[in-house]
């Protein structure tokens, strides 16, 4: 497939996979997810209209069957219309009328806009909806190959080691951005000290030091700074840091040697599960774009 045509196939797909994360959402702000996923449906349509050299020009979501069947070899045709159209009249209500979707439509909106991606992805593109990989907005490489590692693990049901390469993809993915934004001097505008990850690890080492008061205090003091060079390391960089928060929850702490190793501080964590390895892996791909929304050389 064309690199760029993927490309914009993977954001249909990131689309998509907002819309599904809205609709989860408490409400009303699960309404937010019947837009996207209309976007998603109706930028999979723009595609393929360009994509088969569709000439017809079209206005309405309902006329985009006719014109993409009678493009499909072997007289295949696109799928999900009529659920696709109540997908639209819905938009329609909330978005000119304020009428918001139960929680039962909402099921059943992303269930079946999931019908309509696996049914008309393989006729279209030729290729399936679940093989439109979205690591490709992920730089530089060394960060892809390990969500890749990392997705691998997650179907194999090791949620720890997957955690651990996540964990590791992004320190890469940030530390790229951040080197490449350092100025004549050197200096990254992101730099908020030193990382004192295992800084209470020496605290603790420290003869006389280690559990007494002061050692204590000391310890306290190491992760109050810590939580806030994160805080204001993600917030600086425009990420949304309620979802870091997240993140940081389920992945362990990464530090980085002088000599570019990663070392990884695990602990037990029983909420590892596909579903949140999942969100990992999908919110170090938003990351990725929102980076790419606002990169620079400096």
């Amino acid at each position: 497939m064309d690199p760029s045509l993927h490309r914009r196939l993977a954001f249909v797909k990131y689309l998509y996979s907002v819309g599904i994360a809205q609709c989860r959402a408490p409400e009303p702000l699960a309404s937010a997810g019947l837009l996207t996923l209309h976007d998603a449906v109706e930028l999979f349509l723009q595609l393929a209209v360009e994509h088969l050299n569709v000439t017809e020009k079209i206005v309405e979501l309902k006329n985009y069957w006719g014109p993409i069947g009678a493009k499909l070899p072997g007289n295949q045709a696109l799928s999900q219309q009529t659920s696709m159209q109540r997908l639209n009249r819905a938009r329609v209500a909330l978005k000119h009328h304020g009428t918001h979707p139960s929680k039962l439509d909402l099921d059943a909106f992303r269930a079946t806009t999931e019908a309509f991606f696996i049914d008309n992805c393989p006729p279209v593109f030729n290729v399936a909806f679940d093989e439109i990989s979205m690591l490709e907005f992920v730089h530089p490489e060394e960060a892809r190959r390990r969500m890749d590692q990392a997705k691998q693990y997650q179907s194999e049901g090791k949620f720890d080691e997957a955690a651990h390469e996540l964990a590791v993809a992004f320190e890469i993915m940030f530390i790229d951005y951040e080197t490449r934004k350092r100025d004549s001097f050197h200096q990254s505008p992101y730099y908020f000290g030193p990382n004192l990850t295992f800084a209470n690890s020496d605290i603790r080492s420290m003869g006389g030091l280690g559990g007494s008061r002061a050692g204590r205090s000391l310890e306290n003091v190491v992760e109050v700074v810590t939580a806030m060079q994160g805080a204001l390391r993600v917030m600086a960089i425009g990420l949304d840091f309620r979802r870091y928060t997240r993140f940081k929850s389920f992945v362990p702490a990464v530090m980085q040697t002088l000599d570019g190793t990663f070392h990884v501080h695990d602990w037990p964590n029983d909420k590892r599960d596909a579903e949140t390895i999942q969100f990992c892996i999908d919110f170090i791909i938003e990351s990725a774009i929102r980076l790419s929304e606002f990169d620079y050389d400096a």
